[in-house]
This record gives C-alpha cells, sequence and structure tokens, in this order.
C-alpha cells in the first residue's frame, strides 16, 4: 500500500484479506478507502455489501449490493445476495423479484448450481 497508496485493487485485497479473518471493521475501512478511489469498483460494494450483512447491517448491505448492480447489472450474486439482506429485514416481495433475477442470470451465465439455489429460495417463500 505504501507502494501504491492511490490503487483501489490494493486496498479491495487487504479489505478481502481481514474479511477472511473477521476483522469486518478494518475490511470495510479498506472497502470505503477503495471506493474513495474509485466510486465505479463494483467489487468493493459487492464485497463491503457481504462484510456488512455478517455484520447484520442489512439495510447497508442492501444499498451496497444496489451500488453493485448499478455498475454492473448482470451481477447474478449481487442480486441473490441482496435477496438475501432482503428477506432479513422481512422485504419479501423484493427478496423473492432479487432471487428471480439471480435465479434467470444465473441460468443465463449457464451456473446451473447457483440456478438451483435460487430457485430454492424462492420456493421456501
Amino acid at each position: 500500500i505504501a507502494l501504491t497508496p492511490d490503487n483501489d485493487a490494493v486496498y479491495l485485497s487487504r479489505g478481502n484479506a481481514y474479511s477472511e479473518v473477521e476483522n469486518y471493521f478494518q475490511a470495510i475501512a479498506d472497502y470505503d478507502r477503495a471506493l474513495s478511489i474509485n466510486p465505479k469498483n463494483a467489487m468493493a460494494y459487492y464485497q463491503r455489501g457481504l462484510t456488512r450483512s455478517k455484520l447484520k447491517q442489512y439495510q447497508d448491505a442492501v444499498a451496497d449490493y444496489t451500488e453493485t448492480l448499478k455498475i454492473e447489472p448482470t451481477f447474478a450474486d449481487a442480486f441473490y445476495k441482496r435477496g438475501l439482506a432482503s428477506l432479513d429485514l422481512n422485504k419479501v416481495e423484493e427478496a423473492i423479484q432479487d432471487f428471480k433475477k439471480a435465479a434467470d442470470l444465473f441460468q443465463e451465465q449457464g451456473r446451473t448450481e447457483n440456478y438451483q439455489e435460487a430457485m430454492e429460495a424462492i420456493k421456501k417463500l
């Protein structure tokens, strides 16, 4: 980081490492830094959303997944994870819509196992 302080990918990678060892607040700080350098870094929003979900900050997680999808509208995993976070907020209709969109995208992308997982999530509702 000392060599490339303005490289968003470096902060994203370190944030991922922090998240792996469950140092979630430090991870979020690095994702924030990555986004301050590059506000179009969809993966930083996505990873921050995952981390916020682990902290049960579901409203913030939904916001991060939404930002991810503004940048990468075919990011199926972001739809799926936003659906899960919406469920945790008892927003069932929003969750169903996201799971359906995720399932469609997973199918288009040939990701059969993920498609089945999204369809199972819908059936449970």
